[in-house]
């Protein structure tokens, strides 16, 4: 259980990051910015990243003491329930971070999204609503985590010079596995006769 996983990285002297993302559903978003970070961070000698989601809020919350690091991840929609959130973690002495990996905090880059997402009105209206939920979401937190230093730049220039880090989108070891042995599938493939 990921409690368990939080006690023994305790037991390790690893500092422990709580993540709280909206679903696994998210496919590709939540492989990238929760489950592979959190498998990285198994290896590491310094950090381990746990991640809950928000149907595991309560279990969360009860959780903080044990964290040195609060995350939001890929929160979208605001909600009070985020305030008291991070109002316990700083509480608690514990920095409290945003997780983006697109410009989609508040609205003074919203014009240039819809030329490459959409022109469509009712797209607009999402991503419109959307960025201002994140925008919420942002000022209750010391800083950012990202994918690029061009996001981080950009995000630390409209929220008052927070801080930012970037963690790129990478694979984790059971995907790279999974990705030879499909290339060696292919290779054998190309041997055979047609």
């Amino acid at each position: 259980s990921r409690k368990a996983e939080i006690e023994n990285a305790k037991k390790q002297n690893k500092k422990v990051a709580l993540m709280l993302y909206p679903t696994d559903d998210l496919g590709s978003s939540f492989r990238y910015r929760s489950y592979n970070i959190y498998k990285a961070t198994k290896n590491s000698q310094k950090w381990q990243l746990i991640y809950f989601f928000t149907d595991e809020l309560s279990t969360l919350i009860d959780l903080l003491p044990k964290a040195d690091l609060f995350i939001f991840g890929r929160i979208t929609k605001w909600s009070s329930q985020y305030d008291e959130i991070a109002y316990q973690a700083h509480e608690q002495g514990l920095k409290v971070l945003l997780d983006l990996d697109d410009c989609v905090c508040g609205t003074s880059h919203i014009k240039e999204m819809f030329n490459i997402v959409s022109p469509d009105t009712v797209d607009q209206e999402y991503w419109i609503s959307t960025s201002a939920h994140i925008e919420l979401i942002s000022q209750l937190t010391d800083g950012f985590i990202v994918t690029n230093d061009y996001l981080g730049k950009i995000l630390s220039e409209t929220h008052g010079n927070k801080p930012y880090k970037v963690i790129k989108n990478s694979l984790n070891d059971e995907q790279v596995k999974y990705s030879n042995e499909l290339l060696l599938e292919k290779q054998n493939r190309r041997e055979g006769v047609f």
